[in-house]
């Protein structure tokens, strides 16, 4: 899948790699597009944590994890 810029530019997603801020509405639907596209969310930055993994983050489990202010809070609690 491609992506065209406004300058006509195609840039191919397949094996793209991102950072993304703040998996609320916006990150979080971008996140699971770039994932469903075979590009990777290696990095995020969500509140006062940040995570980065260059062979990509599982987007799933972090949405999963992350609570209504769409931080990540709950994949840090110890018990």
């Amino acid at each position: 899948m491609y992506i065209e810029k406004s300058a006509g530019i195609e840039i191919e997603l397949k094996g793209g790699r991102a950072i993304i801020q703040v998996l609320g509405n916006a990150g979080s639907y971008l996140a699971t597009f770039m994932q469903g596209t075979g590009a990777r969310a290696i990095g995020i930055s969500v509140a006062y944590v940040a995570l980065y993994d260059p062979k990509g983050l599982d987007i799933d489990y972090l949405l999963d994890c992350s609570d209504s202010f769409s931080t990540v809070n709950n994949l840090l609690q110890t018990s």
